[in-house]
């Protein structure tokens, strides 16, 4: 549903952001772009498979690690606008993605499962 998808999307963006500006104290329209398309992909994910909340985890931290690391080669490398910078992070790839993110991502699905709950039952 057209709604359901401009929800999500709107829901991703904001909160992506949000946690930007709460953490790091400032964030990029392509943080929001990014989280914008990680809610959709993960709410039409979550709407169409019947699976554990430990497998919405999991998924959500490979589809946000995913579109984090496509967003930085685009943003960051491709672009050169050097939003941000893991590469000082262990075990890091081309300084846009690490394992400490992905972990963090793993528990956010948490908190995406729900929002996708509510979206789809508003």
């Amino acid at each position: 549903m057209l709604k359901n998808a401009v929800l999500s999307f709107i829901l991703g963006a904001t909160a992506y952001v949000a946690m930007e500006l709460v953490f790091r104290g400032r964030s990029h329209i392509s943080m929001a772009l990014a989280g914008g398309i990680c809610m959709l992909i993960l709410n039409i994910l979550f709407t169409h498979m019947n699976i554990s909340l430990f497998t919405k985890c999991l998924l959500s931290m490979v589809v946000i690690t995913l579109v984090e690391f496509v967003t930085g080669v685009i943003v960051n490398i491709y672009m050169n606008l050097n939003v941000w910078d893991y590469s000082a992070r262990p075990l890091n790839v081309l300084g846009q993605i690490c394992p400490g993110f992905s972990l963090l991502w793993f528990f956010m699905g948490i908190p995406i499962s729900f929002a996708s709950d509510f979206i789809n039952n508003t």
